[in-house]
């Protein structure tokens, strides 16, 4: 439900904004998104067993989320400058001017602060299984969102920086919202005892690679249309992007459906194998379903998004295929994380700039050819998920790796 109050958000933000607006307001969404994953690097890692630990020796949860607050002060505000410097690179490349840089840099960096201390406090609601709480604030801010972008957007002011404000201020009451449900809880404790920040700190270097693994093609990406391409190729790319959600789900599914799953499975590698190759022939088959869905129904989802963006059906299949290809990935991703099967950093680096160097060769001010190198960007990832698989079930065979 909160995802697809979040696609509707998206097409209003799309139908609101001119071309060269959007691209800009794209960049900083999707700034926040990446900087988010990077500065909770192994914040969940160790707040659920700690948290789990503190909860059966009837202990406060309190002391390791203060220590959680001590740590993201430091890792958050150097992801912050890191984030806050290469947005406003790529937003000067693709022609924002002076005033809306600085705005959406400021923005993304507000948002950025206050989604960091939320989503501490939603670890609390998953420790202490309150997750249906956790979902109805989701849900509420995701609404409350929508509503008002809505009507900044058609009663106010059409800028980047005002729809952009209004996600700040509502991650702003999310957040708020989170701390005073979570205080009122006899689980939080009193002030007075302190947790160490080092199992946090150790956490974050075992999983930051893993995270950057995930957020470097889109990342790349961007950062190479802000320079070579135009800002209504950036625009329709990023539009189109809207409806990858769909892929989302499914993702979803095998993380917390399968992957667990899978993690229980005994030594049998050609019992593990079986799984994973059942698991990814039903993501294939979803996803040429979709594919195919899209293919029909591209006249009526490019109208959804307006007349600026009629007549690139061809382009939003393109980018369409390319989310199913890096949701493989994804997937394959889940399987791998779930049996612990983590080697194969090495091979990634290499593909990833062998792909970057395609797209300098390539002419991205045509949407068709970023459309294709979007997609491309699946090639690396997969290829690193497929080593991982192969080896860790040919280990098994040997018993080199445990179950």
């Amino acid at each position: 439900m909160t995802q697809g109050v979040g696609v509707a958000t998206g097409i209003v933000v799309v139908r609101s904004l001119e071309k060269s607006d959007y691209a800009h307001y794209a960049l900083a969404a999707a700034m926040i998104s990446a900087s988010v994953l990077i500065a909770d690097s192994g914040l969940q890692a160790t707040l659920l067993p700690q948290g789990a630990k503190r909860l059966e020796a009837k202990a406060p949860l309190r002391p390791i989320f203060a220590a959680a607050f001590r740590q993201r002060a430091v890792w958050g505000t150097l992801v912050s400058v890191v984030a806050a410097f290469v947005l406003a690179s790529q937003l000067h490349a693709a022609g924002a001017s002076v005033s809306t840089t600085t705005w959406l840099t400021a923005l993304m960096v507000a948002t950025l602060a206050t989604q960091l201390v939320a989503n501490v406090y939603v670890n609390f609601f998953r420790i202490t299984l309150r997750t249906e709480v956790l979902r109805r604030v989701q849900l509420s801010a995701a609404l409350a969102r929508l509503a008002s972008i809505a009507l900044v957007a058609y009663s106010f002011s059409r800028t980047p920086a005002a729809l952009t404000a209004v996600t700040a201020v509502t991650a702003l009451g999310a957040m708020l919202t989170f701390r005073v449900l979570s205080s009122a809880d006899a689980r939080w404790g009193p002030r007075g005892e302190t947790a160490p920040t080092r199992p946090l700190w150790r956490n974050l270097r075992a999983v930051l690679p893993a995270v950057l693994t995930l957020i470097a093609g889109e990342q790349i990406f961007l950062i190479l249309l802000s320079y070579r391409s135009t800002p209504d190729v950036i625009a329709e790319i990023s539009a189109f992007s809207r409806f990858g959600v769909v892929f989302v789900i499914v993702n979803s599914l095998a993380n917390d459906v399968l992957g667990p799953r899978l993690a229980r499975r005994t030594a049998d590698s050609k019992e593990v194998g079986l799984a994973i190759a059942r698991g990814i022939a039903v993501y294939v088959a979803f996803s040429a379903l979709v594919i195919v869905s899209v293919i029909v129904a591209s006249p009526a989802i490019l109208w959804i998004l307006g007349d600026e963006y009629r007549g690139l059906e061809l382009e939003l299949v393109l980018v369409a295929s390319g989310y199913a290809a890096i949701n493989l990935g994804h997937t394959l991703n889940a399987y791998t994380q779930a049996r612990a099967w983590v080697w194969g950093w090495w091979i990634y680096a290499p593909l990833v700039a062998a792909w970057a160097i395609t797209g300098l060769s390539l002419n991205l001010q045509l949407t068709s050819n970023a459309a294709l190198f979007f997609g491309a960007q699946a090639l690396p990832y997969v290829a690193l998920q497929i080593y991982r698989t192969v080896r860790g079930l040919r280990r098994m065979r040997s018993g080199e790796v445990s179950p």
